[in-house]
């Protein structure tokens, strides 16, 4: 696939500007709230290890999907399985990956209970499949 404009969504001032010193758009944004505005609609949205760092996945990503044309596709990378996320025990994981539970990411199921959660949304998984290339993860292609 190749992409000719490409653009980013940070929150961060410090990654933003290295970012535009090579020429990206980067829109100042922050995922959690929303609706927000970053332009026109996408062919293409890709987010890795992002949802699972936020309060209401769910709400995110149907914001996210907002932003997608009609046959766009979006490409979602999480942790999984995340058993560490998943226990109450070990705080700082527990927090900062705060959105592991409600995904389901938690549980060593071959993905099913993440394809069911993104297919209550209303949205359909075309395609998923399991890599290690940073950790064990789970790549999503979703579409409308």
């Amino acid at each position: 696939m190749e992409f000719k404009h490409i653009y980013g969504v940070e929150l961060c001032k410090e990654k933003i500007n290295f970012a535009k010193q090579y020429g990206y758009t980067i829109y100042d944004c922050d995922i959690c709230s929303g609706p927000f505005d970053i332009g026109d609609n996408y062919d293409c949205i890709y987010s890795s290890h992002t949802i699972e760092h936020v309060l209401n996945p769910e709400y995110t990503i149907r914001n996210i999907m907002t932003k997608l044309k009609n046959d766009g596709k979006f490409i979602l990378i999480l942790p999984y399985t995340d058993y560490t996320a998943g226990n109450t025990k070990n705080e700082h994981s527990f927090k900062v990956h705060c959105g592991v539970i409600p995904l389901g990411l938690h549980i060593n199921d071959k993905g099913t209970t993440l394809i069911n959660k993104i297919q209550q949304m209303g949205y359909k998984v075309t395609n998923y499949k399991f890599q290690s290339y940073r950790e064990p993860e789970i790549q999503l292609t979703i579409i409308k």
